[in-house]
This record gives C-alpha cells, sequence and structure tokens, in this order.
C-alpha cells in the first residue's frame, strides 16, 4: 500500500515475451483448436495434465489471450497447417513400464 494514497502499488511489468510460439506450444494451441481437454492433449503428448497448464498460461501471457477460445481463433487467424502434431508422434503409447507376474516371480 501506498501510504500517501492509500491504494495498492502499481508492479512494474517485466518485458513482455516474445509473441513467438514454440514447437510445443504451437502444438498445444493446435490441439485447442481442436477442442481437446487438457487431460486429453496431455495423453497424446505424454506429458502431465500440469505440464499443459503450465503450457497454457505461458502461451497466453505472450499472445495476451485470456481464454482458450482467443487463444483458438488466434491460432486459426496465425498458425497454419503446420506444425500439426504428426500421427505417429500423437498416437504412440506414452512408455510406462509394465510389470507381469512371471517378471515380478523371476526377480524374486
Amino acid at each position: 500500500m501506498c501510504s500517501a494514497c492509500r491504494k495498492p502499488r502499481v508492479r512494474e511489468r517485466k518485458l513482455p515475451l516474445s509473441r513467438h510460439l514454440s514447437f510445443r506450444e504451437k502444438q498445444i494451441a493446435q490441439l485447442v483448436c481442436r477442442a481437446k481437454l487438457n487431460k486429453e492433449i496431455a495423453y497424446e503428448l505424454c506429458l502431465t495434465e500440469g505440464t499443459i497448464k503450465e503450457y497454457l498460461n505461458r502461451i497466453f501471457r505472450k499472445l495476451e489471450v485470456k481464454n482458450r477460445t482467443q487463444l483458438a481463433i488466434w491460432a486459426l487467424r496465425n498458425l497454419e497447417a503446420g506444425p500439426r502434431p504428426s500421427p505417429a508422434f500423437v498416437h504412440r503409447e506414452c512408455p510406462t513400464p509394465r510389470l507381469n507376474i512371471q517378471t515380478i516371480s523371476e526377480a524374486m
């Protein structure tokens, strides 16, 4: 609080982020355009839902948009056909260790 005028002090803004999106940010923007949920985007890109939220917050700040609808409109206007996630990358299963009864019994 500013003691003289009793109003909150205005914070100095950091330098604005570049409006250039990284390859991953473009992938996420494309998936948002396809009305994918955070959970679906995370599954397709083998990331966590929290990571997707972080990417979206960063994209919103970079592009100065407030929600997914504005992001989708921006992406439709500014992102051409590329860089859509390739089907080989998007639809592969995330590598997860799989254990079966035989593996466990052999380890003992």
